[in-house]
């Protein structure tokens, strides 16, 4: 139904969708009374399940935005080097020490692969399309999200 990468998130999908199944069989059983279906109960009881699952299933929606968010920010500072320095989003938050002499560096993590081709014909699209603004690109980096590119243009562009 859903394809998300982030556990958190595919568990709130699963939440949300509990919380509005419990409700429509809650509001059955509530809204029954001797005289039959009390519907004002039952719609009140569906309404306010439906609202509560949904609020849960768009939480969910927001963690996989910032997940994939922060796996492309983190495949753009690995591709573009600052210099003297290259940055690593993921680092940024850590109270690591500097390493000092004699001391084993810590294994740096694997670097995401990028599984998608950015084919010839799609850079020349993308060229195409800056050019028409008398824009020149200087670079385009893909990044783990398939068709989502970072495009570097030359600093002659914007004079």
């Amino acid at each position: 139904m859903f394809e998300k990468k982030n556990t958190i998130a595919k568990i709130l999908i699963i939440i949300g969708v509990a919380i509005m199944g419990i409700g429509f069989v809650f509001g059955l059983i509530v809204g029954t009374s001797r005289e039959g279906l009390l519907w004002s109960v039952a719609f009140s009881t569906w309404f306010s399940s439906f609202v509560y699952g949904m609020i849960i299933i768009g939480l969910s929606g927001v963690i996989e935005l910032l997940d994939t968010k922060l796996t492309v920010t983190n495949s753009l500072l690995e591709q573009i080097k600052i210099p003297d320095k290259e940055f690593n989003l993921s680092d940024v938050h850590k109270n690591e020490r500097p390493i000092q002499k004699g001391e084993k560096q810590a294994e740096q993590p694997k670097k995401p692969e990028n599984l998608w081709l950015l084919y010839d014909e799609d850079r020349e699209r993308i060229k195409d399309l800056f050019s028409k603004d008398g824009k020149i690109v200087e670079k385009i980096i893909k990044t783990p999200v398939e068709d989502l590119c970072f495009v570097k243009l030359s600093s002659e562009s914007f004079q």
